[in-house]
């Protein structure tokens, strides 16, 4: 069975979601065996434990989480070549159809070239996110069917040898 690692650092639980959604389909659907890891409360000492790793993180005001960003810094360090990456974030911008493409760009695509050297992710998305407003209330623009198809994208690329 393929061991997955599903990375995510949060702030306001939409990436925890967002993980937990993309874990059950890996699970179920392509039988895959996942460890689902909340970066922070916990780091992770092995990657070469894992065949497929995911790695997610929520953005706010433009920034990746701290421990997120830093395991994707390390990445070529710490796993060796033909490990499958996968990447996503969680942001209020990439749920907005005209702030779409900017997230993508900004947030997963110059976030990759900056901070992994030599590994290429076989997938990487940008989903809406969850942000809090002024009246305590959170506004949530995440595509759940988005989420689901990317899932299966990447369940798909896991499972082929």
């Amino acid at each position: 069975m393929s061991r997955t690692l599903i990375a995510f650092g949060t702030r306001y639980g939409a990436t925890a979601e967002v993980a937990q959604e993309i874990a059950g389909i890996l699970q179920e659907i392509y039988h895959l065996e996942v460890d689902l890891v909340d970066l922070s409360s916990r780091d992770i000492k092995n990657l070469q434990l894992y065949n497929n790793i995911i790695v997610g993180s929520g953005i706010k005001m433009g920034r990746w989480t701290g421990k997120a960003r830093r395991l994707l810094q390390q990445f070529h360090k710490k796993c060796p070549q033909g490990k499958k990456l996968a990447v996503f974030v969680c942001s209020g911008r990439a749920g907005e159809p005209d702030q779409y493409d900017f997230a993508i760009e900004r947030y997963v695509r110059q976030v990759i070239l900056r901070c992994l050297k030599t590994t290429k992710p076989v997938a990487y998305e940008a989903f809406g996110g969850r942000k809090p407003l002024p009246d305590h209330t959170f506004k949530d623009n995440r595509d759940w069917g988005k989420i689901r198809e990317w899932a299966h994208h990447v369940g798909r690329i896991f499972s082929s040898d």
